[in-house]
């Protein structure tokens, strides 16, 4: 299948597909899997500032402030800003601790929960609901549900928030800790 960002489609000649191997960490954020998968980022998964910048800006079309943005928190909450590195997944030995010589605690990479990944995840299913790590087959579905009643299957800026307003009703109603 191809994948439509913005103008550009994925696969592309620089950018192919290919499947994570054993030793590749994968995550919670469809668009980091995304950019791991086709080489934006490092394919496996231990990432660092630069790439995430590149990597939203080249795959996703996000400006460079949103880029600079998001990559300097995703490295300040979930990574270790001064090795450099941040893991799409969970914890890492690819990445270092934290403190004086790293022997402080673990990064938690993207996985830890309420630092990127949180309930009424577009993908996720709830911590209070279950397993918060893969990926849920029926809400991915439902994504792509929205996308095809309210614009032809194709998920832009126009079905986010009826997309992510679906999931934020779902969470109240069912997840007694929401």
């Amino acid at each position: 299948p191809q994948v439509v960002l913005g103008k550009k489609k994925l696969p592309d000649a620089d950018h192919p597909f290919r499947a994570p191997s054993g030793s590749d960490v994968r995550g919670p954020c469809p668009g980091l899997n995304l950019m791991a998968n086709h080489g934006y980022i490092s394919r496996s998964g231990i990432t660092n500032f630069n790439e995430l910048v590149y990597g939203q800006q080249e795959a996703m079309g996000f400006g460079a402030d949103l880029a600079v943005f998001l990559a300097a928190l995703g490295m300040t909450v979930n990574g270790n800003p001064i090795a450099d590195k941040l893991s799409i997944g969970g914890p890492d030995p690819r990445v270092p601790n934290l403190g004086l010589l790293g022997t402080g605690p673990a990064p938690g990479g993207i996985m830890k929960h309420n630092a990127y990944e949180i309930d009424a995840s577009l993908t996720r299913t709830d911590l209070g609901l279950g397993d918060n790590k893969p990926l849920n087959g029926t809400l991915y579905e439902q994504m792509f549900k929205i996308a095809d009643e309210l614009n032809g299957g194709v998920i832009d800026g126009s079905v986010t928030g009826p997309i992510r307003s679906a999931r934020y009703e779902d969470s109240a109603a069912r997840n007694p800790k929401f």
